[in-house]
């Protein structure tokens, strides 16, 4: 993203993840459901941004999905919470019993910026996205996020 895009740089924060929990027990509990989601705190500003959530189960990746398109964070958090949480092909859907053992992890895609080549980046400063074709379909790769939070 260059320095002419107009939303502010913003870092996820732990209320960030503490409300994909909320979203995440009230979707297991069938006190929410998965298209009509509670409105964001007011501690959680109202951007657009790319984001992804991630979830852990005891250290271990247990579900990530999020997007690269910039838009509110009022519709994609609560969405890609379910999604992450419930749709992630790689994994069954995490249940109730789970809850205990996970760690939650947001992050906002900020500042983007084009390289100069392949290797202008740093690990653990810097996300890469990458993006290859593949026939008709258009593949996306990221790797360490730089603005994240873990709860």
């Amino acid at each position: 993203m260059n320095s002419k895009d107009s939303h502010p740089v913003t870092e996820a924060t732990a209320e960030h993840c503490a409300y994909c929990f909320d979203v995440l027990i009230g979707v297991l509990h069938n006190q929410i459901t998965k298209s009509k989601f509670p409105p964001l705190p007011p501690s959680i500003p109202k951007v657009e941004a790319p984001l992804f959530v991630t979830w852990h189960k005891d250290g271990d990746l247990r579900g990530c999905i999020g997007t690269f398109s910039k838009e509110s964070i009022e519709q994609n958090l609560p969405e890609y919470t379910v999604v992450s949480a419930f749709q992630d092909t790689r994994f069954d859907p995490i249940s109730k019993s789970e809850v205990p053992h996970l760690s939650c992890a947001v992050s906002l895609l900020t500042n983007f910026e084009k390289g100069k080549d392949a290797m202008d980046w740093e690990v653990g400063k810097h996300g890469i996205s990458i993006e290859l074709k593949e026939g008709d379909k258009l593949l996306h790769f990221f790797n360490k996020l730089v603005r994240r939070k873990t709860l």
